[in-house]
């Protein structure tokens, strides 16, 4: 099984790391008499006669790829004063994928105090391209938490969307059409950074379940951790 290219934190910022798979180069196992064994590869070398152990081992046929600009679709850019993660392409293809390219942008994800019922008795829709298009929003929720709420909301009704549920949805994507530049800034923060939580709750808000709906931020100083 190959291992996916990662990240890894220095002083100096993100860096990409290449990824490797199940087997060094050839010429790599060739210096090691006993064969192609694990301790090779986590560059641990104990076995008589071998060489080119310890961390040069471990290090061999990999290459410094420079900070780190893109990753799954994240579009990463850094500076003196911090790091920006946004999609901005990724969001394009949101809109595209909904029909609304050339649309009116919204101002807010979504209505004030919308209600909707998983028994609405408006018109069905799609629920194949219903649930790709939320899904889509799913992912794009990675570096926007200002859409966690919305999407969330209209994720509920998945199993019998309607013509109102996929307004809602639309109404999201407009949204997304007005703030394509839009994400996530980790400022740098000189000296301690504190800790701090926020919480609420619409209490009984759903109107087939009387469930309530829960909210949750966590601050380290400046930079949004969860959300």
């Amino acid at each position: 099984m190959e291992r996916q290219a990662g990240l890894h934190a220095q002083d100096d910022g993100l860096r990409a790391k290449p990824a490797r798979g199940g087997r060094l180069p050839t010429g790599q196992w060739r210096k090691c008499p006993v064969g192609r064994c694990l301790r090779r590869r986590l560059g641990h070398h104990r076995h008589q006669g071998c060489r080119g152990g310890g961390v040069q081992g471990r290090n061999e046929g990999l290459s410094d790829l420079g900070l780190l600009s893109f990753y799954l679709g994240i579009e990463v850019h850094q500076d003196h004063s911090g790091i920006t993660l946004r999609q901005t392409a990724y969001a394009k293809r949101v809109v595209e994928l909904a029909g609304l390219t050339d649309c009116n942008p919204a101002l807010t994800p979504m209505e004030e105090r919308l209600k909707l019922s998983r028994d609405s008795t408006a018109e069905e829709v799609d629920a194949t391209q219903y649930r790709r298009l939320v899904g889509s929003l799913r992912y794009l929720a990675h570096t926007r938490p200002d859409l966690a709420f919305s999407i969330g909301y209209v994720s509920r009704f998945m199993q019998r969307p309607t013509t109102e549920h996929q307004q809602a949805v639309k109404r999201i994507v407009r949204y997304v059409a007005g703030t394509l530049d839009h994400g996530l800034y980790y400022p740098r923060c000189p000296g301690a950074a504190h800790f701090v939580g926020y919480s609420d709750s619409d209490h009984a808000g759903d109107i087939d379940t009387s469930k309530s709906t829960s909210g949750i931020l966590f601050f380290l100083g400046k930079c949004l951790l969860s959300a």
